[in-house]
C-alpha cells in the first residue's frame, strides 16, 4: 500500500487482461448456467466467449492470455477476436466438432473437448492430433492440459432471471489502488458517502475493506453496462438490473456516482445505498440499498478498480452521510422512516429483484418464516408451509420440505415416472388434475380420464353417503362407499350404510369391502418391515397396479419388483393349489385354470386335471393344454449362446416349419439347419 500523498480527486486506472475479472474459475471452473454455458447453451446458436490460458502462443489467433467469441452455427465452429469482423473460413468442424454428439469445439482449428461441469476446454489425444493436421505442430502437448474456459458474454445479463444463478456469480476487480489516502470512516454517525464521476466501456469497481489484502473484509460494486452488483467477502448479495442505474459503458461519456455506507456499531448493522449523481451536487436517484444485519466489518478504506478495460476517475471525494443533500428513492427502493429501503415481496428478508420493480417471493435473499426449495434451483419464500410439506429445520431458518407421496410435484404420472411412495406415480384425487392419462400426464380431460388406459384417481364414493347408478361419484358410476370405513355397503335405496343386511346382504345391496382385513399398506411398502392389518410381512394389492414387493420394500410393478432375488410377486396365480384346471375349475388369476408352468406337472388334461405330471395323456391329447415353460425362443435364436424360458440350450419347435437349430444358433428347416455337423433337429431330437 502506498503511503505518501497521491492525488485523491482525478485517476485512471489500466483494464486487466481478458478474463481477469473472473480468474477466480481458471482452476476451479465455475457453476453450469450461472458463469459458464451447458453444452446445449454452447451449441444453441448463441455467441460466447473463450477465455485462452495457455502456458505460449499458438499463433496469432490463439494467445496464452487471450479471448474469442465463439459461434456454432451449421455444424461448424467460428471463432473471431473482439472488435473484429467474423468470417466464414474461420469456420471449423476438424476432429470430429462438427458432431454436437462429441463435446468437441474447434476455435480456430484448435480442437478441444469441453468439460460442462466446470466449463473448462481440456484436449485429448485426438483432439492435439486433428489440431495438429490443421495448424501444423503445436508448441506444447496440450493433452489433458486445461486450456481455457468457456463464460456467457454477460454472465449478470444471462442469469438476472434466475437468483439462484445470480447469487453464485463472482467477478472481482482486475486491478485495484491502495492508498493511505483513501480512507473512509462509515462507523461515525451519520455514515459516510464517496461522491465521484468516471467513465469507462468495461465495468467500474469500488471497494472498501477493513484490511484491504484480505478479501473476506470487502464490500465491493461492480458497476456495469448490464446491471450494479454489491458482494460481499467475494459473494453476491445484491443485484440492481434498472437500466438507468447501469454504467454507460462508454470511454468517453463521464457519469456521476454516490455510494454512501453506515456502520452501526451498536445494533450490528451496515447499511449501504447506492445511486446516480447530479452533474452539479450530491443529490441523486438511490437505486440500490443493502441492510446487513451481522457485525459490522469495520471499513477503513476504499478505493477504485478496473475490469478488462480502462478505467477513469474524476472528483472523488468523501462527503458527511447526513450532507448528502436530497435523495430520491428509485428503482426497488422506497423511503421508510426517512431511509430509502428495499421493496421486496412481504416474505423476503432482502431481496435479489429480476427486474426493475419485481417482488417476487423467488427473489429473496433470505426467508422471514418458511423457505421451499424446487427442483429447479429457485427458493420461494411463504408464510407457512402447504399441503404435503412438514417443516425441516435448517441454518437460515426453517425450510419446508415436500412429505413422501404417491404424487410428484412435476405433474407426471404412470409407470415411467414413479413417485416417491408409487410406481406407478399417482394423480392428487381431490387436485384439478386428478387422472393419469397414456402419455404419463396428470389433468381432467377425457383424454385424462376415459381413455382405456388412463386411471382416474378421483374418490369413488360421495361426501354425502350416497351411492349407486343414481349418484355418481367423481371417480365412480355406480357412486361406490368407502370400503375402509364405517359404512362401506351401499342399499338399493343408494345409501352407504354399515354391516345390516339391508346394506350388505340384500339382493342388489352390494359390499365394498375386501374379504377380511387388508393385506396391504396405503402407502405402498410392503415386506416384514412394513406389515399389514391383515398379513405380516405386508403384501401388496394383488389387483392393483403395484402388485410385486420389491427387496427394499416398495411396492411396484417392474423387474426390481417383481422377478428380482427376494422380491414377492403377488399377482393372482393362474393355477390352483387342488391340481385342477380347464373351464370347470377357474383360478384366480385364469379362467380356464392352469397348470404350474415351473412345476413338475405343467400340463391340463382334458378331464380338467394336472396331477398326470409331463406325459401324453396330459400334454399333447386332444383338449390336453402344456402350461409348461417353451423351450424355445419367438426370435428363432437356439444353442448354448441363447437359452429359453424352459431350456438351456435352447431349442427349436419341431412341430414348427423351423424344427433345426443351425451351428450359428437359429432355427430353420434347410439342410444347413438339420444335417450340417453341429446342427441339431429337434423332430427327432430324445434330449439323450
Amino acid at each position: 500500500m502506498e503511503e505518501g500523498p497521491i492525488p485523491t480527486t482525478d485517476f485512471h486506472l489500466q483494464g486487466g487482461k481478458p478474463g481477469c475479472q473472473t480468474e477466480a474459475l481458471t482452476v476451479k471452473g465455475g457453476e453450469k448456467g450461472a458463469s459458464q454455458p451447458s453444452w446445449l447453451e454452447l451449441i444453441n446458436g448463441d455467441t460466447y466467449k473463450i477465455i485462452f490460458d495457455l502456458p505460449e502462443d499458438i499463433n496469432r489467433d490463439i494467445k496464452e492470455d487471450s479471448e474469442a467469441l465463439v459461434v456454432y452455427a451449421k455444424n461448424r465452429w467460428n471463432c473471431h477476436v473482439p472488435g473484429t469482423a467474423p468470417h466464414a473460413y474461420n469456420s471449423h468442424a476438424n476432429g470430429g466438432s462438427g458432431d454436437p454428439s462429441n463435446k468437441k469445439v474447434s476455435c480456430f482449428g484448435f480442437v478441444m473437448s469441453y468439460e460442462e461441469d466446470t466449463g473448462q476446454f481440456v484436449p485429448t489425444q485426438e483432439d492435439t492430433r486433428a489440431s495438429s493436421q490443421y495448424l501444423g505442430e503445436l508448441p506444447n502437448d496440450y493433452v489433458g492440459m486445461i486450456v481455457g474456459r468457456a463464460e456467457y458474454i454477460s454472465p449478470l445479463e444471462h442469469s438476472q432471471s434466475n437468483s439462484v444463478a445470480l447469487a453464485s456469480i463472482v467477478q472481482a476487480p482486475c486491478t485495484v489502488k491502495w492508498s493511505n489516502s483513501y480512507q473512509i470512516k462509515p462507523a461515525e454517525e451519520g455514515g459516510k458517502c464517496l461522491y465521484f464521476v468516471a467513465a469507462s466501456a468495461g465495468d467500474i469497481f469500488v471497494v472498501f475493506s477493513a484490511i484491504p489484502r484480505d478479501k473476506t473484509t470487502w464490500y465491493h460494486l461492480q458497476i456495469s453496462y448490464q446491471g450494479v452488483v454489491l458482494y460481499k467477502g467475494m459473494k453476491l448479495v445484491k443485484y440492481e438490473g434498472a437500466k438507468s442505474a447501469r454504467s454507460l459503458g462508454d470511454s468517453k461519456l463521464f457519469q456521476p456516482y454516490f455510494i454512501c455506507m453506515e456502520e452501526d456499531m451498536e445494533n450490528r448493522r451496515t447499511y449501504i445505498k447506492y445511486g446516480i449523481g447530479s452533474d452539479t451536487s450530491e443529490k441523486g436517484l438511490v437505486y440500490m440499498v443493502y441492510i446487513d444485519n451481522s457485525k459490522p466489518l469495520g471499513i477503513q478504506f476504499y478505493s477504485f478498480g478496473s475490469g478488462e478495460k480502462d478505467v477513469e476517475i474524476m472528483d472523488a471525494r468523501i462527503i458527511e452521510g447526513g450532507a448528502t443533500g436530497e435523495m430520491e428513492c428509485t428503482g426497488g427502493t422506497i423511503l421508510v422512516d426517512g431511509m430509502c429501503v428495499e421493496d421486496c415481496h412481504p416474505e423476503c428478508d432482502g431481496c435479489i429483484p429480476q427486474a426493475p420493480g419485481s417482488k417476487l417471493d423467488t427473489e429473496c435473499r433470505l426467508c422471514k418464516n418458511f423457505a421451499i426449495h424446487h427442483e429447479d434451483g429457485s427458493t420461494q419464500c411463504v408464510a407457512e408451509c402447504p399441503t404435503y410439506y412438514h417443516i425441516a429445520p435448517d441454518g437460515d431458518g426453517a425450510t419446508c420440505t415436500q412429505l413422501p407421496t404417491k404424487v410428484r410435484a412435476d405433474g407426471k404420472c404412470g409407470p415411467g415416472y414413479p413417485a416417491p411412495l408409487a410406481n406407478p406415480g399417482q394423480c392428487n384425487g381431490t387436485g384439478p388434475a386428478p387422472c393419469c392419462s397414456a402419455d404419463g400426464l396428470c389433468g381432467s380431460t377425457e383424454q385424462h380420464c376415459d381413455c382405456s388406459t388412463c386411471v382416474d384417481y378421483r374418490p369413488k364414493w360421495r361426501d354425502d353417503g350416497r351411492c349407486g347408478a343414481d349418484f355418481r361419484a367423481l371417480g365412480a358410476n355406480p357412486g361406490q362407499c368407502d370400503p375402509h370405513g364405517e359404512k362401506p355397503c351401499c342399499s338399493v335405496g343408494g345409501y352407504c350404510g354399515g354391516s345390516s343386511t339391508g346394506h350388505c346382504t340384500c339382493h342388489g345391496c352390494v359390499d365394498y369391502r375386501p374379504s377380511g382385513p387388508k393385506k396391504y399398506r396405503d402407502d405402498s411398502r410392503c415386506g416384514r418391515y412394513f406389515p399389514a392389518p391383515g398379513a405380516n410381512p405386508g403384501q401388496c394389492n394383488p389387483k392393483g397396479n403395484e402388485p410385486c414387493c420389491s427387496a427394499s420394500g416398495f411396492c411396484g410393478n417392474t423387474n426390481a419388483h417383481c422377478t428380482c432375488s427376494g422380491c414377492v410377486d403377488y399377482k393372482p396365480k393362474k393355477y390352483r393349489d387342488d391340481g385342477k384346471c380347464g373351464d370347470s375349475y377357474p383360478a384366480p388369476g385364469a379362467n380356464p385354470g392352469q397348470c404350474n408352468p415351473e412345476g413338475g406337472k405343467p400340463c391340463c388334461s382334458d378331464r380338467g386335471t394336472c396331477r398326470g405330471g409331463n406325459t401324453a395323456d396330459f400334454c399333447t391329447c386332444p383338449g390336453c393344454v402344456n402350461y409348461g415353460l417353451k423351450k424355445w425362443r419367438t426370435d428363432f435364436k437356439c444353442g448354448p449362446n441363447y437359452p429359453a424360458p424352459g431350456a438351456n440350450p435352447g431349442q427349436c419347435d419341431p412341430n414348427s416349419g423351423a424344427p433345426c437349430c443351425s451351428a450359428g444358433g437359429w432355427c430353420g428347416g434347410l439342410p444347413s439347419h438339420c444335417s450340417c455337423a453341429g446342427c441339431r433337429d429337434y423332430r427327432t431330437y430324445t434330449g439323450k
